[in-house]
């Protein structure tokens, strides 16, 4: 890890939201959660069952991206150093996962999971959850 990295680490590791995840929760304020399927940053299970705890039923909407780090990159782009940073300085939008740009814009029915890998997020019933691809 770089010496940024540790710094973020000793500065953000023992953070905790839960407070102001119930605040938010309590005024009905729709809260989104994006967790990613290849982040080393976040342990995705525990923040989604932290959200879901803390949160009122159909507060939260939670999407999951498979194909995706921490920043939502793309693994394919993300995983090759010289063709990341040609994307990112001739096509940066397509760092992102695909998909992601065109869904985050889209809202779902509250409290629902949804699978999101390229085109139309899938929901937790595995029906499509009104996203665009």
């Amino acid at each position: 890890m770089t010496p940024a990295g540790w710094r973020s680490v000793s500065r953000n590791g023992t953070s905790d939201a839960t407070a102001a995840l119930r605040a938010v929760g309590v005024r009905g304020v729709p809260v989104p959660l994006v967790l990613a399927g290849h982040d080393r940053n976040v342990d995705v299970a525990e923040t989604e069952a932290e959200y879901r705890r803390t949160l009122p039923p159909g507060s939260s909407r939670v999407d999951h991206w498979a194909r995706a780090d921490h920043g939502l990159a793309g693994l394919a782009v993300i995983r090759s150093g010289p063709r990341a940073f040609q994307t990112a300085v001739l096509e940066p939008r397509a760092l992102f996962t695909p998909g992601y740009l065109a869904a985050r814009h889209v809202p779902a029915p509250g409290g629902e999971s949804r699978r999101c890998d390229g085109a139309p997020c899938q929901g937790a019933e595995g029906g499509l959850s009104g996203a665009r691809g």
